[in-house]
């Protein structure tokens, strides 16, 4: 219990001297945080050196991805950053009943997609749908 005590005090004058930024979060989830300086992914400082990678662009043969992600990861990188063109899983607003395309086995697996970047050791950023997408759907 002293040890407690003397750790939130130190953890105080560190704060109060400037030593220490707070970290910010959205509030949603603790695993990724950020200070001034940088993130924090699971309390670690990390520098984010991503790659960029569509699915839908490769299309044919999904087999190819755990050979792509594992080339990224040897290149030095530790993330990748995507995005899921929406037109290729909802050419139109009804299909599949609404609930889109995500045919497993093909370029339209995107759990297959996460869980191969998953097994190479990468991190993954999911960017926002594309303006053709948007168009398409309106």
């Amino acid at each position: 219990m002293l040890v407690l005590l003397l750790s939130v005090i130190v953890l105080a004058l560190s704060y109060a001297s400037g030593n220490l930024q707070p970290r910010n979060s959205t509030g949603l989830t603790d695993t990724v945080t950020w200070d001034p300086h940088s993130i924090f992914i699971q309390g670690q400082r990390v520098f984010i050196l991503s790659a960029e990678f569509h699915p839908w662009r490769l299309p044919g043969n999904p087999n190819l991805w755990a050979d792509i992600f594992e080339k990224i990861k040897a290149n030095g990188f530790n993330t990748v950053s995507f995005y899921v063109n929406w037109a290729v899983h909802y050419p139109t607003p009804t299909t599949n009943d609404g609930q889109g395309d995500f045919q497993t086995g093909t370029y339209r697996d995107i759990q297959r997609f996460i869980d191969e970047a998953r097994s190479a050791g990468l991190w993954l950023i999911a960017r926002g749908v594309s303006f053709g997408a948007l168009a398409h759907m309106a």
